[in-house]
């Protein structure tokens, strides 16, 4: 018996993949029901990304015990090329599950990847190899700060408040429209190569792993000056 998934949609209208103001979202100090109105959620049913109140307070909660699949909220931002994200996020753990973010142009390349992975460390993609940020704690803020420059292909990072360095962009973009927060890593999978028929079953397909959870408490973008001339 073919058990295929059942996805339900919801696309709220007008639809427009352009925004000209510049986020600055504390989704406790948001109308109830209206957190989340310009964001993308991708949410499978053991891979969440929806509100939730943690200690009486609504956030944006990722949450993941599925073996395959990822949960994914995405935020379309004004396009840039310099500019500036800050974000607080809670991981509950530090020793399983990931969470990924990605600054993105408006196709989806990435060129900047920061991962709160399951070895404790807050790290960033830098071209082939990760580069380490800093060690996280469970249930411990971090508030975080990116500074983007496009033309530089450099960005800097500071976590609560701190200076963590300067590094270079993985891939080039023209310029930045999405911000990516997903807990997983990129699926490439399947491609134009691979086999059109399937004849073995995935290991252990109907188990679940220990269950990851990520508090995003606030999300803001603004505009850097540009360099003078």
């Amino acid at each position: 018996m073919n058990k295929e998934d059942i996805w339900v949609s919801k696309i709220p209208v007008s639809i427009t993949g352009d925004v000209s103001t510049h986020p600055n979202e504390t989704f406790a100090l948001m109308p109830a029901g209206d957190e989340l109105t310009y964001w993308n959620l991708y949410s499978p049913l053991y891979a969440s990304a929806k509100i939730e109140s943690v200690a009486g307070a609504r956030a944006l909660v990722l949450r993941d015990k599925d073996p395959f699949d990822y949960a994914k909220a995405e935020r379309v931002i004004p396009d840039s090329k310099k500019l500036a994200v800050e974000f607080t996020v809670v991981p509950q753990q530090a020793n399983k599950g990931t969470l990924q973010i990605e600054f993105q142009d408006a196709k989806g390349n990435a060129a900047v990847r920061l991962m709160f992975d399951a070895d404790s460390l807050f790290k960033a993609k830098v071209g082939y190899r990760d580069s380490g940020i800093q060690k996280y704690e469970a249930t411990k803020q971090y508030d975080v700060r990116i500074e983007l420059d496009r033309d530089k292909r450099m960005f800097t990072a500071f976590v609560n408040g701190q200076p963590k360095g300067t590094r270079l962009f993985f891939a080039p973009v023209a310029s930045f429209r999405r911000v990516v927060f997903r807990t997983g890593g990129v699926r490439r999978f399947p491609d134009a190569d691979t086999p059109t028929d399937q004849n073995y079953d995935l290991p252990k397909a109907g188990e679940l792993e220990a269950e990851a959870v990520f508090v995003i408490k606030s999300f803001k973008t603004s505009s850097l000056p540009s360099r003078a001339e």
